[in-house]
């Protein structure tokens, strides 16, 4: 009996040293709590956006590119996602063609931009849309500006603006034509004509009228073009049809492209 005795004397003894434990466990996990959140507190303060930078935007306005991102100084450099601004930009720009949007530790974002470039006005009755070598309109304008050719024989309705031309057959025509003209070509574009949706005909500054059918054998075309200009007369208007891709027919232009045959 005695040993049970000194057995109930000791349970209250550790009964208050597991309570001292307790305690000592508790005060540690606030310290640690409390170094955690100066921590976060200290690396939220050092992430805090303190500049923008946009890269690549000629044409278009630096701040007002900010300004639509939604992007701000003094937000946490994580608190946003780089496809939704990217995608945001690119919705109220559709002159942007390609776009990212990064993080520069510790501070700053980096928007870094292509623009498109300009290929030709598709004239249509409510003025000019602008296009560029993938023909997507991305602008309008009241007036013409530089020395980019005007497209003609496309209806409004086929226009949307950060859209592909909606007319497949001309919009190919046109994409394959730009992508096979050579810069080294030193003829001016006047017109494109493709009031027949399967015929580019292409009016130059100097007189030439140039028949090249649909988009098929384009850079072959291009080459006997260029191949034959040498040996026109030059002063007079001149037709080169060269549809069937494989022979060249040259002719004198007899009436303007208003009034002449069509192709």
């Amino acid at each position: 009996m005695k040993r049970n005795s000194n057995h109930l004397k000791l349970a209250p003894q550790r009964s208050g040293a597991s309570a001292r434990a307790r305690i000592k466990r508790l005060i540690i996990r606030l310290i640690a709590f409390s170094i955690l959140l100066v921590t976060v507190i200290g690396v939220e303060a050092l992430f805090r956006v303190s500049e923008i930078q946009v890269v690549g935007a000629n044409a278009l306005n630096k701040q007002t590119i900010v300004s639509s991102s939604g992007l701000e100084t003094g937000m946490s450099i994580f608190l946003f996602r780089s496809q939704q601004v990217a995608d945001r930009i690119r919705q109220e720009y559709p002159r942007v063609k390609e776009i990212t949007v990064s993080r520069k530790f510790p501070d700053a974002i980096v928007i870094t931009l292509t623009e498109r470039i300009v290929a030709g006005f598709i004239t249509t009755e409510d003025g000019f849309w602008i296009i560029d070598r993938d023909i997507i309109s991305f602008d309008h304008t009241a007036e013409l500006f530089g020395s980019y050719p005007i497209i003609s024989g496309i209806s409004t309705e086929q226009v949307s603006q950060g859209a592909p031309l909606s007319c497949s057959a001309r919009r190919n025509i046109l994409k394959s034509f730009f992508e096979a003209w050579p810069d080294t070509f030193q003829i001016e574009l006047a017109e494109l004509s493709l009031r027949d949706s399967y015929n580019l005909v292409v009016y130059t500054a100097c007189g030439l009228e140039i028949w090249l059918g649909n988009e098929e054998d384009m850079k072959h075309k291009l080459m006997l073009v260029k191949q034959s200009i040498p040996h026109l007369p030059p002063g007079e208007k001149t037709r080169i049809d060269v549809r069937a891709g494989g022979r060249l027919i040259v002719a004198a232009v007899i009436n303007t492209h208003g009034n002449g045959v069509n192709p």
